[in-house]
């Protein structure tokens, strides 16, 4: 079903605002409702699917025969729709726990790379090697770090994007100075659309968006990672 159909976004928008069920009695004499119109359907219900005052979703039920919902029917749809909302979270909490197991085995392998190699790059690139299990949205990563005879960030490493012409296109490090200078995240959801973009040697994989932060140890800015997505992406908080 198409939720931006009419009528269906108007039902909608009063599910989510009042997080109660809409019914709908005629369907067929309703605008939009394309898809329950071509099964037949007469009278159609929409229920918030809702757990501890927090909407997850909203499921649409259908009955080809106009026969209007009784109140114990709608009853059983609500405590239905709340089982399934457990049921939901029940599989994101699944997911989440995955995910972090994910990340303490991709931590540890960082650092076993790191305990186990005195060479810088072996543990830069399993770092971005890594990074993919926290972000698996990520397309492409970087590196700069400081160099500290002339003090200024040099492009290191990267992955997902051709490293000679990385390292050869002299792509001014505005943002990564920015970054490393307030010691504070940036995020920038279009880069194509940013002043401080070179498209030189990023353009090849039409990378978007991007997520920069400073690399610190004991209070000191060694330089930055930047990570990027091939579509458009908002980096959330964790």
């Amino acid at each position: 079903v198409n939720l931006t159909q009419p009528s269906i976004g108007i039902n909608l928008r009063q599910v989510i605002s009042k997080r109660e069920a809409v019914v709908v009695e005629r369907v067929r004499e309703s605008k939009g409702w394309g898809s329950f119109k071509r099964e037949g359907v007469e009278t159609a219900i929409m229920l918030p699917i809702q757990s501890h005052e927090e909407l997850l979703g909203v499921v649409l039920l259908g009955r080809r025969k106009r026969q209007k919902l009784r109140a114990e029917e709608i009853s059983l749809l609500e405590a239905l729709a709340s089982h399934a909302a457990l049921a939901i979270q029940k599989a994101s909490l699944h997911e989440q726990t995955q995910r972090n197991l994910e990340r303490i085995r991709a931590l540890h392998e960082i650092n076993a790379a790191i305990t186990s190699t005195l060479d810088l790059r072996t543990r830069v690139n399993v770092l971005l090697e890594k990074i993919e299990l926290f972000i698996p949205i990520a397309a492409a990563s970087t590196v700069s770090l400081y160099n500290r005879e002339t003090g200024r960030l040099e492009s290191f490493a990267c992955r997902g994007i051709d490293e000679r012409k990385w390292l050869q296109a002299a792509t001014p490090l505005s943002r990564a100075a920015r970054i490393a200078e307030t010691r504070a995240p940036v995020v920038v959801r279009d880069i194509q659309k940013d002043a401080g973009y070179n498209a030189t040697a990023l353009d090849e994989r039409d990378l978007v968006s991007y997520l920069g932060v400073p690399l610190l140890a004991n209070d000191e800015v060694l330089g930055v990672l930047g990570v990027y997505t091939a579509q458009e992406h908002d980096f959330g908080n964790e």
